[in-house]
């Protein structure tokens, strides 16, 4: 998870109900963490660069210069695919153990955190739609025309959440294969924001009450409606969920 301020964002570690129990940095400028899919390691970016980080703390290292933005793990823990701020925007492999960087596709436009499939394909949307590129390398093919916003995907790739640019219209789960929507419920308010979607098929996303504060939920497809994990006075940057605590 990230949390932060005006001045300072760090990625902290928290139990599912989102009390911190430790601290990964404390350079006040660290945001979009991942975790691997072990569990045991942390992929985050810092001034535009990208880290790795042992689960204790240990072994901070920088994996690629920047600017960089959304790294996602490959299946095998051994690479990361990640998004480089160039004009137009790039779509990057890096072999964690070699170093070597390999450049997978270019669009004006990527949105959103990529999502590495089990087959070796790596998709994210651009504006036309739901883009899927080999991750050793190739074209990158249309899979799905679409004009929604793109939020997140699903862990297994199948799966994307579309939050709406204003509030009042419900976070919508769009089925990639066959096109199904799904309407997630209590999901208009005017502060209504995806953080995360869980290993474990869980949306989290806010909610507004009275006063100040807010309420941090989860919602599961099929589920009639959101389950309260936690009530805050501010809302996280980011979240990511550690595979190896998945129920």
């Amino acid at each position: 998870m990230t949390t932060g301020d005006r001045v300072r964002i760090n990625v902290v570690l928290a139990d599912a109900h989102l009390h911190i129990t430790g601290q990964l940095t404390h350079d006040g400028n660290s945001n979009e963490a991942a975790f691997s899919p072990t569990g045991r390691r942390v992929a985050y970016v810092s001034a535009g660069r990208l880290h790795v980080v042992a689960l204790d703390g240990n072994d901070n290292h920088i994996a690629t210069y920047g600017p960089v933005d959304y790294p996602t793990w490959s299946p095998d823990a051994q690479s990361l695919a990640f998004v480089r701020r160039a004009r137009p925007n790039e779509l990057w492999r890096v072999d964690l153990r070699s170093g070597r960087q390999k450049l997978l596709a270019t669009a004006p436009d990527i949105q959103g955190r990529p999502q590495w499939l089990p087959d070796g394909r790596i998709v994210y949307l651009v504006h036309a739609g739901v883009m899927a590129a080999p991750a050793g390398g190739g074209n990158a093919t249309l899979l799905v025309a679409l004009s929604d916003r793109l939020a997140m995907f699903s862990p297994d790739g199948t799966k994307y959440a579309v939050q709406p640019p204003t509030g009042g219209l419900p976070i919508n789960v769009v089925d990639i294969a066959d096109g199904r929507v799904v309407k997630v419920p209590k999901s208009t308010s005017a502060i209504t924001r995806l953080l995360a979607w869980t290993t474990g098929n869980q949306v989290v996303f806010t909610q507004n009450i009275r006063g100040a504060l807010i309420n941090i939920v989860t919602w599961r497809p099929g589920d009639k409606k959101p389950k309260l994990i936690y009530r805050s006075r501010g809302i996280p940057i980011d979240l990511a969920d550690n595979p190896a605590c998945a129920p």
